[in-house]
């Protein structure tokens, strides 16, 4: 009789992801991350490991991705999400690494002046409407007013 003669060495040119994938997935889960978050890590981490064809990544292939990311004029929060998943998954296989998050400029203004306000009111056709938000002119809108106002007329508009 013949002895049968197995490989089991692992080839590491073509990874198979899945598994890692489901494993990430499970430690997301685990640590109590919302459903869309989940989707939109396992996704980006996806990408991450196809790109360095590996689902063991060193430190160092992270710090080339996130340049790479740079390189691709990504927004900031794109890159501050893919941030996100790979400090996360490195966490997970065991190799911490460390990135920097970028700084994000998305505020609104504080206030608008009395033209500013005007305008907006200018675009209310319903009577009703105008005359609920008329009554927050009296001063400066704060950031949270103003959304509300906007909410208002974007639903006019429709």
């Amino acid at each position: 009789m013949a002895k049968l003669s197995v490989n089991w060495s692992r080839v590491r040119d073509t990874a198979d992801l899945n598994p890692a994938l489901i494993r990430y997935t499970r430690n997301l889960e685990t640590k109590g991350f919302k459903k869309n978050t989940i989707i939109l890590y396992t996704k980006l981490i996806n990408n991450y490991l196809v790109e360095v064809n590996t689902d063991l990544p060193t430190p160092q292939d992270a710090t080339d991705y996130r340049d790479s990311l740079h390189d691709k004029k990504l927004s900031g929060s794109a890159i501050n999400n893919f941030t996100a998943a790979i400090i996360n998954y490195h966490k997970m296989i065991g190799e911490p690494v460390k990135l920097p998050f970028l700084k994000l400029n998305n505020s609104l203004p504080y206030y608008f002046d009395e033209t500013d306000i005007l305008k907006i009111f200018s675009v209310c056709s319903n009577l009703k409407r105008y005359c609920s938000s008329r009554s927050y002119s009296s001063d400066a809108f704060e950031a949270a007013s103003y959304v509300i106002l906007m909410s208002q007329i974007m639903i006019l508009m429709i």
